[in-house]
């Protein structure tokens, strides 16, 4: 019951004790599951990563497609932005004129209308 609390106490006050543990914890519940099932070891590892990295990266980079900006609680609102079938997106400025934008940052705008 009080694991929790320990964990805060070592990583305020020992950091590198609170990492070793982490680290232990995380190859010792891998270790378990190859035990078990490779295949249910190699998805939990999978889901970690894209949960602790792929995830966040991919919510930041939408962040520059937000409109509408209250603050930091707010959720993203894609009022002017559809997404395409092929994984773009297409904006609709206030003319009503299209410009399609790939995930990846490039604008893909070669000065002609989408439409």
């Amino acid at each position: 019951g009080l694991y929790p609390v320990v964990r805060f106490y070592l990583r305020r006050e020992q950091a590198l004790v609170y990492y070793v543990l982490t680290a232990g914890s995380f190859s010792l519940v891998l270790l378990m599951l190859f035990t078990l099932n490779a295949l249910i070891a190699v998805l939990w590892l999978l889901t970690g990563i894209f949960i602790t990295l792929i995830f966040p990266h991919w919510l930041i980079s939408w962040q520059m497609y937000k409109n509408q900006l209250s603050g930091a609680w707010s959720e993203a609102r894609l009022d002017n932005f559809k997404i395409d079938w092929m994984g773009g997106v297409v904006m609709v400025d206030e003319d009503g004129d299209r410009h399609h934008h790939d995930v990846d940052g490039d604008d893909g705008d070669d000065g002609h209308n989408d439409d």
